[in-house]
């Protein structure tokens, strides 16, 4: 029924790429390279290849197939390989003027004892998310 799924963490500096294997079934799921990534992106881009002809043209490579469909898919909405313009989540927390509006909360604490201020509420007052 269920299968033991078990990772295995790899980093290499001579391509600096961390490498995370993912083994399932005795089956190993690879990801993709950077080499993996821009050779389908021109396949795609020349030949508009799909993700099976892909499989089919590399077997030795063990790409899942919803890794390839997800991948092409990526491909076609932002047109490149690495991550797209404003994904992940964004950093405002670091900026100059936020960083001295909390070290002054923090200071005006020393000052009044018996007022304790948590990080989620000095985070709420500056406009930060933590």
């Amino acid at each position: 029924m269920f299968t033991d799924i078990h990772y295995i963490f790899f980093a290499s500096d001579d391509v600096n790429v961390t490498w995370f294997y993912k083994f399932a079934d005795n089956k190993i799921i690879m990801p993709f390279s950077v080499e993996d990534k821009h050779t389908i992106k021109v396949l795609r881009a020349s030949h508009q290849y799909g993700a099976v002809q892909l499989m089919k043209m590399f077997p030795n490579k063990r790409w899942t197939l919803g890794g390839l469909k997800t991948l092409i898919k990526k491909i076609g909405r932002c047109g490149i390989v690495e991550r797209c313009c404003g994904s992940g989540r964004p950093r405002s927390a670091r900026c100059d003027d936020n960083i001295d509006d909390v070290g002054d909360l923090v200071l005006s604490q020393e000052s009044a004892p018996q007022t304790h201020s948590s990080q989620r509420q000095i985070a709420r007052h500056v406009g930060i998310s933590i």
